[in-house]
Order: structure tokens, then C-alpha cells, then sequence
């Protein structure tokens, strides 16, 4: 399929990231075991888990949250001396973070800031951009332990909407709902401008001294 909207979670490519970072913080062992003992209806995940309070809190308490700050992150740094990279480990560690602001994970100040340097430069479709920025540089954007929401229409939702309501059932109805997806193939809309406006945003709050966790945009907010 590729993609199909330019919004956070609206492409194979960023379901391929999740579930290596699922992967990475074992969840796909302790969605194994759940659908052993006959758990059919438990997602475990980054992404739209079927309980974000117990992943949240196995997160925490496991110290894997850190641990995968900490490592992707690392990642992150060392892409700047591959020069085929093209902002990949950049683009995983923002989508990580997509996902741990949705669930209300506790997220220091400076993973923030990392975040807020980091997004706008690695390939992020226009409504990803978007969403982040809302996130990240609203003054009701992310607050540190309280869940945002972030979600984008599925591709299901987003093919029911392009026909008009009516259900879509057959592989066909999907066709018309390719876009460019992000390192793919085919290059997605010019988004120079969005984040010019983004990065200016990022360095005017910064030279406002605010209060620990408080984020105050000082230009106006895109629509």
C-alpha cells in the first residue's frame, strides 16, 4: 500500500518502524505468551495498545523507556557520519517519541528539546509536521505524564471517507489512496516552508524563560 494520508501512522512504512520498536522494548514475546494463554483481543505495542496504561507503566518501571531513549537517541547521533541514513534514525527516534507521548509517558525536558530539533528535518510527510508541532510547540501541547493524542485516520477510516461514507470492501476501493510514502520512492509535497516556520518557532520560545514543562508559542500556530 505505501501510504495513505500524510498524518502520523498513515503509512506501512511507519507500522514497519513500531514494530521493530516493539520489538526492541519486547513486547512482541509478551504479546506471544498473552495469545497462549488465550488473550485474543490484547494488543501490546507503542501504537494504539489495547490497555496504555499497563504498557505505559511497564515502560516506567521497567526502565525500558530510558533504555530505548537512550539507545535510539545514540542512533540517532551516529547517522550523521552515514551518508545514506537520509534522516532514517532521526525519523524513528520522533516517531518513538510520537508514540510515548500518546501513551503519557514521563519524558524529561531534554527529550523534548531533542525532539523539537530533531523532527522537522527527517522526512515527516505535511500533517506529520503538523501534528508534532501541536505536540511539541502548542502552549496545550504535550504536558510530561499526561496522554496526547496524536492518532491519524486508519486506512480503513480513510478509505470510507474518500467514498463517501459507503463501506469499502474490495482491494480495488484502495487504489485511489496511494501517496508518497516517507523514503519512498516518490517524492511527498515540498514542506520547506512549514518547516521554516516550525524552526523559527522552536527558537523563539527558547529565548523566553518559561516554567519546567511549560511551552509558550510566540509566532502564529499553522493551520
Amino acid at each position: 500500500m505505501g501510504a495513505w494520508g500524510y498524518g502520523l501512522f498513515q503509512s506501512d512504512h511507519d507500522y514497519d518502524e513500531i514494530s521493530d520498536l516493539d520489538a526492541a522494548a519486547g513486547f512482541h514475546f509478551m504479546q506471544k505468551e498473552a495469545e497462549t494463554k488465550g488473550e485474543k483481543h490484547v494488543r501490546i505495542s507503542l501504537y494504539d495498545p489495547s490497555d496504555p496504561t499497563f504498557v505505559r507503566k511497564y515502560l516506567d518501571a521497567s526502565g525500558t523507556l530510558d533504555e530505548m531513549i537512550e539507545k535510539y537517541t545514540a542512533e540517532a547521533a551516529a547517522a550523521k557520519t552515514d551518508k545514506w541514513d537520509y534522516g532514517q534514525r532521526e525519523y524513528r527516534l520522533c516517531l518513538m517519541g510520537a508514540c510515548f507521548m500518546m501513551l503519557g509517558c514521563n519524558l524529561s525536558d531534554d527529550f523534548l528539546d531533542l525532539l523539537r530539533d530533531k523532527f522537522t528535518g527527517c522526512g515527516f510527510m505535511p500533517d506529520a509536521l503538523k501534528q508534532l508541532d501541536a505536540a511539541l510547540n502548542r502552549p496545550d501541547g504535550f504536558k510530561s505524564g499526561e496522554p496526547f493524542d496524536l492518532s491519524s485516520p486508519g486506512l480503513v477510516e480513510t478509505a470510507n471517507e474518500k467514498s463517501d461514507d459507503e463501506t469499502v470492501t474490495s482491494p480495488a476501493d484502495f487504489e485511489i489512496l496511494n501517496v508518497p510514502a516517507p523514503f519512498g520512492l516518490f517524492k511527498g509535497p515540498d514542506t520547506s516552508k512549514l518547516t521554516r516556520a516550525m524552526k523559527a518557532r522552536v527558537e523563539a520560545n527558547r529565548m523566553v524563560v518559561h516554567p519546567k514543562g511549560c511551552h509558550t508559542a510566540l509566532l502564529p500556530q499553522l493551520t
